[in-house]
C-alpha cells in the first residue's frame, strides 16, 4: 500500500464501518421481491436496509436486525477518491476498533497493474449481551471507497462465554472467511446498490 495500514469498522461501530469459487459468492443482476442479492458461502443473502451510505444483507430467517447471526454489509465511502485516501480510511476505522474492540489482524494487498491496493481488517467487538467477529475488506472501485464487511455474532448475558464461543468459531472458520471476502469480484457498486435498495427490504 502506498500508506501504512496501521487497521477500523460497522455495526457495533460502523466506520465512522484459497480461492473461492463464485458460486460461493455472486450476484442476482436485480433482486426481486422473493430473490436472493448474491450467495455468500453457500448461503443467500437478502437485503434488510440502507441509509444510503451502509447496505445490509442478512440469510433467510434473519430479517431482524437485533438478532442476525450472520450479516454481509456494504459501506459506500463517497468522499474517497484515491489509494491514499483508502488507506487513510482503513487507519481510521483501526483507531476507531482499538478503542472500542481487539484488532485480530490486518493486512493489505499491493496494488497491480489491473487494481489499486486494498487492506484487511479482522476484529472483535463486544455490546450488552452481543460478541461479534468482524472481516473488512476496503476497495477502490471506479474512483469511488467501498467496504465490504462479513461479521457473525454470538449472544448472550456472559459475555466470557460468548467471546469464547467466537473464538472458536474463528479458529475454525476465520481463514476460510477472509479467502471469501477478499477473493470476491466485484464488489457491488453504488448502482447494483441502489438498485436492491429501489426494490426495498426482502421479507423472506
Amino acid at each position: 500500500m502506498q500508506r501504512t495500514l496501521a487497521l477500523k469498522r460497522r455495526r457495533l461501530i460502523v466506520g465512522g464501518v484459497a480461492l473461492v469459487s463464485m458460486a460461493n459468492f455472486r450476484f442476482v443482476a436485480a433482486q426481486t421481491a422473493g430473490r436472493a442479492a448474491f450467495h455468500f458461502n453457500g448461503a443467500d443473502y437478502f437485503f434488510r436496509w440502507s441509509n444510503d451510505t451502509l447496505f445490509e444483507f442478512t440469510p433467510p430467517g434473519q430479517t431482524n436486525l437485533d438478532t442476525w447471526t450472520d450479516m454481509v454489509s456494504v459501506v459506500v465511502f463517497r468522499g474517497v477518491k484515491t489509494a491514499d485516501d483508502l488507506a487513510g480510511a482503513a487507519n481510521s476505522l483501526l483507531d476507531s476498533t482499538k478503542s472500542k474492540g481487539a484488532v485480530l489482524k490486518t493486512r493489505s494487498v499491493p496494488r497491480t497493474p489491473d487494481r489499486p491496493a486494498e487492506h484487511f481488517i479482522a476484529s472483535m467487538m463486544a455490546g450488552p449481551g452481543v460478541v461479534e467477529g468482524v472481516f473488512t475488506r476496503f476497495v477502490l472501485m471506479d474512483g469511488m471507497g467501498y467496504t465490504l464487511i462479513f461479521s457473525h455474532r454470538f449472544y448472550g448475558e456472559d459475555l466470557h462465554k460468548a467471546a469464547q464461543l467466537l473464538g472458536d468459531w474463528e479458529n475454525a472458520h476465520g481463514a476460510d472467511t477472509e479467502k471469501a471476502l477478499m477473493s470476491f469480484a466485484p464488489v457491488p457498486g453504488v448502482g447494483v446498490l441502489e438498485k436492491w435498495r429501489a426494490v426495498g427490504p426482502s421479507k423472506d
